[in-house]
């Protein structure tokens, strides 16, 4: 009985990630439409048409299979410890980007407009306001639900290193209308992200650290 089960999870788990596919391959192509036709939706729409597209698959699919909470990241055990903990990382996450942007803006390198305050308030946007709703989406569809999924089908003794790797091209590559460099950052943040979530198996923290991570370096003009 209990391999039947797991059969069928697996099975489920194929599907979801089969559909994921497929939703990012029409996701490039909207890409390209909107590229073509001179960028009319700003960026940020269509960020939030994607997720909440994802979104709403994430949740039929949690439904229909009837997922429990912990398995799917929304774990809450010693979750005052784990938030505590993951404000104190991105705390210092943030001094060494501001660390890093001091650096820079004393060297040659011009990747940062000095014409800007260092700490730049005046970066809020609609879209800045509702990020917290964003953060939350996003690691839930990455982490409570293909970081999961991931982990149901894949085996083997690099199986950890595979779904973190897969986590976080997928969260990159669905940032392609915001650029390489984006793209690279998202990567680079996931991947951190992916192996915090291995350790708390909870959203709640790394949504913390998504979410002040992401202000800090819109702030400090990284993004």
């Amino acid at each position: 009985m209990e391999n039947e089960e797991l059969k069928m999870d697996k099975k489920n788990s194929v599907i979801f990630l089969l559909s994921m596919l497929v939703i990012i391959c029409i996701w490039i192509f909207t890409y390209a439409i909107w590229d073509f036709t001179g960028k009319r939706l700003s960026h940020r729409v269509l960020t939030k048409i994607l997720e909440f597209s994802t979104f709403i698959i994430s949740i039929c699919y949690v439904r229909i299979n009837k997922i429990k909470r912990d398995d799917m990241g929304l774990n809450t055990t010693n979750i005052t410890n784990v938030i505590i903990k993951n404000i104190i990382f991105s705390a210092l996450f943030i001094v060494i980007l501001a660390l890093i942007k001091f650096i820079l803006i004393n060297t040659s390198f011009n990747f940062f407009n000095t014409n800007k305050p260092f700490w730049n308030w005046n970066v809020m946007s609609w879209s800045r306001w509702i990020y917290p709703i964003t953060v939350f989406m996003q690691q839930f569809l990455i982490h409570g639900v293909v970081h999961e999924s991931l982990n149901k089908i894949l085996e083997g003794k690099n199986k950890t290193f595979v779904v973190i790797i897969i986590a976080a091209l997928y969260f990159g590559a669905i940032h392609i209308h915001k650029g390489l460099g984006y793209m690279l950052g998202a990567c680079a943040m996931c991947i951190v992200l992916c192996m915090v979530y291995r350790k708390q198996r909870t959203i709640w923290g790394i949504s913390i650290s998504h979410y002040l991570l992401g202000m800090a370096a819109k702030f400090l003009g990284y993004i």
